[in-house]
């Protein structure tokens, strides 16, 4: 082989690991950022649900749900789903659409995974949080709730396959390009003589 090819070959393989640690990292702090971002979502939709939470009447602390006024799922083709436990009760009010079969406790880690009808949801649950509702004689409220809401992971596993992909491409047409300007300046500063073994 030749001293161009294997200067060229050289730094070919430089620019591919750098390439290649320049994806991981990206690929890391994207997945990461958009963790980060759904939390939030998750934790301000959580609330939501928490707020439309109301007292029956004044004679008892009985609560019921309203979801008329629910905000639309993160994802249309897979819609969010959520859990209410009113501390004191075994019983949760679910979402309409919860898989049947699934089994979520109150007492689930703060934030979770799981996997279901092949598509994969990211969770998580506040609890101790204060019915926001009044009772109509104004007493303060006395139960607290703990709630589990979820959504799919789909759009961020296309965020990072998009983000991986655009890195690739765009390495790929760099290392190509920074080749053909070696080979051209290889060619212009060293004599032909001295580019052969």
């Amino acid at each position: 082989m030749s001293l161009k090819r294997r200067l060229i070959l050289i730094c070919v393989l430089c620019q591919v690991s750098f390439l290649l640690a320049f994806l991981s990292i990206g690929i890391y702090y994207t997945r990461k950022r958009m963790l980060t971002a759904l939390d939030l979502s998750l934790q301000g939709r959580a609330m939501s649900v928490a707020s439309l939470m109301r007292y029956e009447n004044s004679e008892n602390e009985n609560l019921s749900f309203d979801n008329s006024l629910m905000p639309p799922s993160i994802e249309p083709d897979h819609p969010d789903i959520y859990a209410v436990w009113v501390k004191g009760s075994e019983n949760p009010i679910r979402s309409e659409n919860w898989p049947p079969g699934l089994e979520i406790s109150s007492t689930q880690r703060h934030h979770f995974d799981f996997k279901w009808g092949g598509v994969r949801y990211h969770g998580l649950r506040i609890s101790e949080i204060p019915v926001l509702d009044r009772r109509p004689d104004s007493s303060p409220p006395t139960k607290t709730l703990t709630i589990i809401y979820a959504a799919p992971k789909n759009r961020l596993y296309k965020q990072m396959r998009n983000t991986g992909i655009v890195g690739a491409g765009l390495g790929l047409v760099l290392i190509c390009l920074t080749a053909a300007l070696l080979n051209w300046a290889i060619d212009r500063a060293l004599p032909p003589s001295s580019v052969v073994v």
